[in-house]
């Protein structure tokens, strides 16, 4: 090949503008290379371009055909040793290169010097094992390669084995279910765990991915079953139609993990029901007091898991029914024996018997209604078991579980004068053992409720020391378990009138806003405390936000500009408040005005739904106000926006101007920011950390109730948690 001819093919080769144009000029280049020198000067023009000619020159090479002279192989050799070149062209050039050389040590061993140059020895087995592949038959670098892997041992990332590698493999396997994949040991949870996203996350026309998914679970877990796996997908995927799981796990008291959607068991037991109560007798665990009413007088029996105990002698005390008769009876039974005994002509024994049953039934009736009654037996039942079974009870799991139910059962049964005393000290002793678990936690609850309803029959008010009963909760010294048993237990209790439970959540929230809860964070632990969600406002809907902002602005009062109001904090304060906010939940604020204007036209109330005025809301902030005389009665009638209302008597001439005013400031409240969306991740993990868990069945650490979705601890962690946005700063 003439030099000339030679330069040419190479500035052909290197001016090509595309690959396939390079490809061409080495097929020519190999179709017309001829001698032992040809090669050589090939690969050695090429290599003299840079490196766009030395990658050129090993392609070259791999594309050579046998027999290629020693003098081309040794030309080569820096190519093949230069480590900037990509490595699948070294080894393929290298593969060519073995493959016409002969089989033996001295012509095999620089071509893997070369290749090898500045590996280890893993990548250098690794680099052999790649080369394997590209030569049909080489006993030489065969016997190198196994050489190469009895020198080589891989150790192990769970113990201290060092092994080589096909029993590294197998060890792997057997001793710690790993996986040996591209190099590196792999945890087949975390195999699993890809296979499962990427066959949620498929193409719906492709369903290779969902086959994987169930082909990795067959291999790595042979024992689960395939709905297990279906599960996995299904919470990948959004969690979709999974309503029997949910069913199921509420019937098992579990939730459901979000990763796998595994049934997790919820770590707060249920709240323990009150005692059963009636007729006179209290049951439950084992223990029963029984107060029966018989001639003799009331007695009472009292047993405990241990035994009867000695019952209390009847009692002289008869109930008014049994006294009257007792002293009616006599009357009855004279009478009846004047009527025998009475001579013939004496006296008719029809009237003697008359008279006689006349003056029986005046003792009857002035006895049973004028003697005072005995105490019901359900409240003597209840008392005794106060008084005869708490104090010498213990504090075992099952004596706990007896007092928290005793404790629900008292706020609708008892005397609170008689049990003042247990009560107190029932309190004191379940604050000293609240650490030691949840039940004793929900005897905490149902202690601490039971102690402010009896303290309001001596003269405190209800409401708010019901909300007292929340506040260990919001300042972080109790757990979500003692919120959610305490709202449970006052819920269902029946002991709130009506507009107190709306009185109530206004108090609350105040007390969480006041420590600095936002509504993102009431609404987080609503999701995973049920009953105290049911005693707030609704976190779904805009109200809570909107107490938040008047909150927040209750000391500047930017409402004073428009004339005196009373927030609703202030409101919920006031026991008189109960029916304003049990007809308007969603009060804001409400607008003083003079006591005959608020008679004519109602409360005006500024809500979150709109403004309130004669008992119709407004929802345009724009809307119209007129004052006008009344065309069909003596008054006046109001008209706001699309309401009208009748005033007995006309309204002060700045009315109509103040209310278009507080219109306009409604609508700012309605819509203006609402900054307490922001969640706070170091308030949310203190919550939740006793809740946390981890599910059985891929191991993530979530946090579950009863018949719920849960949510990973990172989302706790980072605060996103029911919807909600962390906190980045500020309020």
């Amino acid at each position: 090949m003439p030099d000339a001819t030679l330069d040419e093919f190479v500035r052909r080769a290197i001016t090509a503008p595309d690959r396939a144009g390079r490809v061409a000029v080495l097929r020519e280049l190999v179709r017309a290379h001829t001698g032992k020198r040809s090669v050589a000067d090939v690969v050695a023009a090429l290599s003299a371009e840079g490196k766009k000619g030395k990658r050129l020159a090993l392609e070259f090479l791999a594309r050579l055909r046998p027999p290629i002279p020693m003098v081309a192989v040794v030309a080569a050799g820096a190519l093949l040793a230069n480590r900037k070149l990509p490595t699948i062209l070294r080894v393929a050039a290298a593969g060519r290169i073995l493959s016409a050389v002969p089989d033996s040590p001295d012509a095999v061993r620089p071509v893997l010097g070369w290749l090898t140059v500045g590996l280890s020895r893993p990548r250098t087995l690794s680099r052999l094992f790649a080369l394997q592949c590209r030569v049909r038959k080489c006993a030489t670098l065969d016997g190198f390669v196994k050489s190469a892997e009895g020198k080589l041992k891989f150790r192990c990332p769970r113990c201290p084995a060092r092994l080589p590698k096909a029993e590294f493999i197998r060890h792997l396997w057997a001793a710690h279910r790993l996986e040996f994949a591209k190099g590196t040991a792999r945890d087949s949870q975390k195999i699993l765990d890809e296979a499962v996203t990427a066959g949620a996350k498929r193409d719906p026309d492709d369903p290779a991915p969902l086959d994987r998914a169930f082909a990795v679970a067959a291999v790595h877990y042979p024992d689960s079953p395939p709905g297990q796996t279906l599960q996995a997908l299904a919470a990948r995927s959004g969690g979709a139609g999974v309503e029997p799981l949910v069913s199921r796990a509420a019937r098992d008291h579990a939730g459901l993990c979000p990763t796998c959607l595994a049934a997790v068991p919820d770590p707060v037991p249920a709240l323990p029901p009150p005692l059963a109560l009636g007729g006179g007798r209290l049951v439950g665990d084992g223990y029963s007091v029984t107060v029966s009413d018989s001639p003799a007088g009331r007695k009472v029996d009292v047993v405990t898991p241990k035994g009867a105990e000695p019952g209390t002698p009847p009692t002289s005390r008869l109930s008014p029914r049994l006294a009257a008769v007792i002293f009616a009876s006599p009357i009855v039974l004279l009478g009846a024996v004047l009527a025998a005994v009475l001579p013939v002509g004496t006296a008719s024994p029809l009237l003697v018997v008359g008279w006689l049953t006349a003056i029986a039934w005046l003792v009857y009736l002035a006895v049973r209604f004028l003697r005072n009654r005995l105490p019901d037996a359900n409240d003597v039942a209840v008392d005794r078991a106060w008084s005869d079974v708490v104090p010498g009870i213990g504090r075992k799991p099952p004596a706990v579980r007896f007092l928290a139910r005793l404790c629900r059962t008292s706020l609708r049964a008892g005397s609170p004068e008689a049990r003042t005393k247990a009560v107190w000290d029932t309190v004191e002793h379940a604050a000293v053992l609240a650490d030691k678990g949840w039940p004793h936690q929900q005897w905490l609850a149902a202690a601490r409720v039971l102690q402010a309803v009896d303290g309001t029959k001596a003269g405190r008010e209800r409401v708010a020391a019901l909300a007292g009963v929340f506040e260990p909760f919001l300042r972080g010294e109790a757990s979500v378990g003692y919120a959610d048993a305490a709202a449970e237990t006052i819920l269902g209790a029946d002991v709130l009138q009506p507009g107190e439970p709306e009185r109530l959540a206004v108090l609350v929230a105040g007390m969480a806003f006041e420590v600095g809860l936002t509504p993102a964070d009431l609404a987080a632990v609503g999701r995973f405390a049920p009953g105290f969600r049911r005693l707030l406002p609704d976190p779904a809907d805009d109200h809570l936000r909107r107490l938040h902002t008047v909150w927040r602005v209750r000391t500047k009062k930017p409402w004073a500009e428009n004339g005196p109001a009373a927030h609703a904090f202030e409101l919920a304060e006031a026991p008189a408040s109960r029916k304003v906010l049990a007809d308007f939940p969603d009060t804001l604020l409400r607008v003083l005005v003079d006591d005959h204007v608020e008679t004519d036209a109602g409360p005006l109330l500024l809500c979150t739904r709109g403004f309130a005025v004669g008992g119709k809301v407004v929802t345009d902030a724009a809307a119209g106000v007129e004052v006008t005389k009344s065309k069909t009665t003596p008054g006046y009638d109001l008209t706001v926006g699309p309401h009208r209302i009748a005033l007995a008597r006309r309204p002060p001439t700045k009315f109509a101007t103040d209310l278009r005013a507080w219109l306009r400031f409604w609508g700012t409240i309605a819509k203006g920011p609402t900054p307490g969306d922001r969640a706070n991740p170091d308030k949310l993990t203190g919550f939740f950390a006793p809740l946390a868990s981890g599910c059985p069945l891929c191991r993530a650490q979530v946090v579950v109730r009863a018949g719920r979705f849960g949510v990973t601890w990172d989302k706790v962690k980072a605060g996103r948690v029911a919807g909600v946005t962390p906190r980045t700063g500020g309020t």
